[in-house]
């Protein structure tokens, strides 16, 4: 690596402090100690690595980590056989999956701010999201729709990776007795009329994350009520993506009102 590249990744002692969130005096004791490694410039200018401050912010995460959540700390575990068990108890006590699919939601939140803050090692979420997204799978293969079932396309925006919240509108659809047709990334929009021609849905869901760029989201949107409106087909939009309240569709904040938007239609 050459010293141009080696500089532009250090930063001085005040704008570490400032990414960590502690006191420049504070930070200097972290360095006499020799806790953070610094490194002194040709000019004589201390300086902290990108790299450094990133080991330092998970490891003081780690060692400080208390999770006070036994679900989450059972979705951190990564036993497929504990995640299952971990969810039929909290269905039993929630008394249907829409009430737990909202607690379930508040433990993988919980999740995305232990990493956003450097408590959580990027292998522990993956780990976490996907135990529980094999879980989800097979709590709605148990399900069977009840005869003259109503149907169900759910699909994602493109580009989308986070697929949790709509397997499990799923199963909230499917613990009602409905038939699901999951999609995953929507195809490109000249397939969407033969998509409905092809499954005859009775209700279309698309659900969204709040990273995808608003733009491209209120594109799609746009593609899927006209396809929908032309159809007849109901359309909810749920998750925390920046859909556009246009008065075409119908949104779901959470899986309680998605359940309330089905038992309506049902």
């Amino acid at each position: 690596m050459n010293g141009k590249i080696e500089l532009q990744s250090m930063i001085s002692l005040g704008e570490a402090a400032r990414r960590l969130n502690v006191s420049p005096t504070t930070l200097q004791r972290l360095a006499d100690a020799g806790t953070i490694d610094v490194v002194r410039t040709s000019g004589g200018h201390r300086r902290i690595s990108l790299a450094e401050i990133q080991r330092y912010r998970s490891e003081a995460g780690r060692q400080s980590r208390n999770i006070g959540d036994p679900l989450l700390l059972t979705l951190l575990s990564g036993d497929l056989r504990q995640v299952l068990n971990a969810l039929r108890a909290l269905r039993a006590q929630a008394g249907s999956w829409a009430v737990a699919g909202d607690r379930v939601a508040r433990s993988m939140t919980d999740l995305g701010q232990l990493w956003a803050s450097g408590q959580c090692l990027v292998f522990e979420e993956h780990t976490a999201s996907e135990a529980l997204r094999r879980a989800t799978l097979d709590l709605i293969g148990q399900h069977k729709p009840k005869i003259r079932a109503k149907s169900a396309v759910l699909l994602l925006p493109p580009k989308e990776q986070h697929v949790i919240g709509s397997l499990f509108a799923e199963l909230v659809l499917v613990e009602s007795g409905w038939k699901t047709l999951w999609i995953g990334n929507a195809p490109p929009a000249k397939e969407l009329a033969p998509l409905w021609r092809a499954a005859v849905p009775d209700l279309i869901v698309a659900s969204a994350s709040t990273g995808l760029p608003v733009a491209g989201l209120r594109r799609f949107q746009e593609r899927l009520e006209l396809a929908a409106n032309s159809h007849r087909i109901p359309l909810v939009l749920g998750g925390s993506g920046s859909w556009s309240h246009s008065g075409r569709s119908r949104s779901a904040a959470n899986f309680v009102e998605l359940a309330g938007l089905i038992s309506d239609l049902s």
